[in-house]
């Protein structure tokens, strides 16, 4: 059967469920498809979603929420045959406690927050990228509740890791209110905050692409930085980029 390629994946019971595949990079290429997926909660999705999925080429999960998300809303990938499932916190707090210290400026909240996983989820991010070397086979899927926040940050650094253009890493970010503002679930969740914590808007991932820049010269920088090994970040690259199919 000929394979399908999707920007966003059409399951029935999640909204932000994208592939990194077929962004331009500076260097003249495209990423490939079917390697990476970054996605929102997948607890309630429904056997077919499943079957979707594993038939994409999903054959390892990371799951980036803290153990109190999971007891919540279980992930149906932890069991699943065939998958390779592994919880690593980008937080130890869960998503709702870290909202509470949102303040009096709800704008400036998020990209303070993005700097703070950059450098204090630093082993955290290490793990993550070990976990992608390891199965630099098949396709990755990396969640967390919303697939905007710790899934942003993460999704930033292999976009960037794999040359793609800051014009295009910012649309990607950008692309995740869109697609969750279809979720009611979502936003009955999100009411009782407020709106500018919801939003993807690019002021607010612009600061930390201007910190890992400055600081690091990159995500390739950073990656080295917090020990990631120069082999792993090849093997996570190629993957992201070795062919279009």
């Amino acid at each position: 059967m000929q394979k399908q390629y999707y920007v966003r994946l059409p399951l029935k019971k999640a909204y932000n469920v994208r592939d990194l595949g077929g962004y331009p990079t500076l260097s003249g290429g495209v990423t490939s498809w079917h390697k990476f997926l970054r996605a929102d909660n997948l607890s309630g999705i429904e056997q077919a979603d499943i079957s979707f999925l594993k038939n994409y080429g999903v054959s390892a999960v990371i799951d980036l929420r803290s153990e109190d998300e999971i007891l919540a809303f279980p992930n149906p990938f932890s069991a699943a045959i065939g998958v390779s499932y592994e919880n690593i916190p980008l937080m130890n707090l869960s998503i709702h406690d870290i909202l509470k210290s949102i303040g009096d400026n709800p704008s400036a909240f998020l990209p303070a927050y993005y700097l703070s996983l950059i450098e204090n989820s630093q082993t955290a991010i290490k793990e993550i990228f070990e976990f992608f070397a390891k199965h630099e086979n098949g396709c990755t899927l990396y969640h967390c509740t919303a697939g905007k926040d710790r899934t942003g940050i993460i999704s930033v650094l292999l976009l960037w890791l794999a040359d793609v253009g800051r014009f295009d890493i910012i649309s990607n970010y950008e692309a995740t209110y869109t697609n969750l503002r279809y979720n009611t679930g979502f936003l009955e969740v999100a009411a009782p905050y407020p709106k500018d914590v919801v939003y993807s808007r690019a002021e607010y991932i612009e600061p930390v692409m201007d910190y890992l820049q400055n600081e690091y010269g990159g995500s390739e920088g950073y990656l080295e930085s917090i020990g990631v090994s120069k082999t792993d970040i090849l093997k996570v690259k190629n993957k992201l980029t070795g062919s279009f199919f």
